[in-house]
């Protein structure tokens, strides 16, 4: 027994519209067809999906009951031919991004919201990398990164979105600042837990600064990071625009006398010579 989508749709569009002439003037077939293919399912299924005895057809019982089973098949029909339509006119399927956790992601956020709601049958893949947004790009594992201080800039198409710091900061409560401030050096700072981000892709670690004699405590999350100093269980560099209010409520204490404090810059990046479709288009040409 086969049964086709097409005498599903047949059968589904009568119903819909209450009589075979006018099923047929929806889908542009003669009335001939529409009843051959009707009877064809019919003669496959072995019993009667339709009554014509009166006026109007109307579904049988176990009409009723096929149709009713036969709605997640029309419904992921119709979405194959969108998907089909999609990939025609060059919208993507999916499309992944990378985002550094060090990043503000606010504008980044209100863009992929523009993009699902102008390409709603795309599915966005969001990551959160650490240290590792250059290399995900580099492997083909996202189509779009959002992270600081790019490499290699022959390699990729790349906008300058913005530049923040690093400030080197520990709880303000933390035993390290009840030393006197002659004592306060970066020989007894490294006596203390420096909190610091693996990177998200274990074969590409880069660590900024971390000395091998520090007591290290490694974490997968920045909040995480946030959470331990702020607590004072270690030290260590955050973005600034994640710890104004910390700083300014005295929670956090930045150790200016120790910090050459970096500056760290934005680039939103993808392959230079790649056909891009058009959400990552439209992605790219809202920064």
């Amino acid at each position: 027994m086969i049964i086709t989508i097409d005498q599903i749709i047949c059968l589904k569009t009568v119903y819909e519209e209450g009589s075979i002439s006018k099923a047929a003037d929806k889908l542009f077939r003669a009335k001939s067809a529409i009843n051959y293919s009707l009877n064809n399912l019919e003669e496959q299924l072995g019993f009667k999906v339709l009554d014509k005895s009166a006026y109007r057809p109307k579904l049988t019982p176990k009409g009723e009951e096929f149709l009713f089973k036969s709605k997640s098949l029309t419904k992921e029909y119709d979405l194959f031919l969108e998907n089909c339509q999609n990939i025609f006119s060059g919208v993507e399927m999916k499309l992944s991004l990378s985002a550094s956790s060090m990043c503000s992601l606010e504008e980044l956020y209100k863009v992929i919201k523009s993009a699902m709601n102008k390409y709603p049958t795309t599915e966005i893949v969001m990551h959160r990398e650490v240290l590792s947004g250059e290399k995900m790009l580099e492997e083909d594992l996202v189509d779009l990164a959002l992270f600081e201080n790019l490499n290699n800039k022959e390699s990729y198409e790349y906008k300058k979105l913005e530049t923040f710091k690093l400030p080197l900061v520990i709880a303000s409560d933390h035993p390290f600042l009840k030393l006197n401030k002659k004592d306060q050096t970066r020989k007894n700072l490294i006596k203390h837990p420096h909190i610091i981000q693996r990177s998200t892709m274990r074969d590409f670690a880069l660590n900024r600064s971390i000395e091998d004699e520090e007591l290290k405590w490694e974490v997968t999350d920045i909040l995480s990071k946030k959470e331990l100093i702020e607590q004072g269980l270690g030290w260590g560099r955050l973005s600034d625009h994640m710890i104004t209010g910390l700083l300014k409520k005295k929670k956090l204490t930045h150790l200016k006398h120790l910090d050459v404090e970096p500056k760290m810059e934005v680039f939103l990046c993808r392959k230079r010579h790649k056909v891009h479709g058009e959400v990552n288009n439209f992605i790219w040409n809202c920064f």
